[in-house]
């Protein structure tokens, strides 16, 4: 049995992943993208980019 605490992903390979996206796969999304990323970029910040 595995347990949901041994598998959590980084916060900056989630936020990378995300990036990667396109734009306009979901236009209700892309409504909301600004506020978006100012809280990926405050998370960046916060967490480093990993570069």
């Amino acid at each position: 049995m595995q347990h949901t605490y041994d598998h959590q992903p980084d916060p900056v390979d989630l936020i990378r992943r995300i990036d990667e996206l396109e734009a306009g796969c979901d236009p209700d999304f892309d409504a909301g993208l600004e506020e978006l990323e100012r809280e990926f970029a405050e998370l960046r910040l916060r967490f480093g980019d990993g570069a």
